[in-house]
């Protein structure tokens, strides 16, 4: 490289190339890692549900999001009921 210019530019690198030789002269700190979220974490966000799917026909799909947009509820809500009906038709 050339010499550094004695005007702003070359006084504003100088400053950063003092600035980035001073930093490799310590050793950085390593930063702290962030903990990956916790299995406990991840169900806190569900408030205790657990993850059900299941395969339905492409006639039962469109069915229930007619009965869902018409209802104004979503679809999960109205498979929840449905699931809630089936266990108490077999005492659940």
């Amino acid at each position: 490289m050339g010499r550094i210019k004695d005007n702003e530019i070359g006084a504003n690198l100088a400053r950063r190339l003092g600035a980035k030789e001073a930093t490799q002269e310590t050793a950085p700190e390593p930063a702290q890692a962030v903990p990956p979220p916790t299995e406990r974490a991840k169900a806190r966000a569900r408030d205790g549900m657990h993850y059900l799917g299941f395969h339905v026909t492409e006639e039962q799909f469109e069915r229930l999001r007619t009965v869902a947009f018409e209802t104004r509820r979503q679809k999960q809500d109205l498979l929840r009921d449905g699931l809630e009906w089936i266990l108490k038709q077999n005492g659940g």
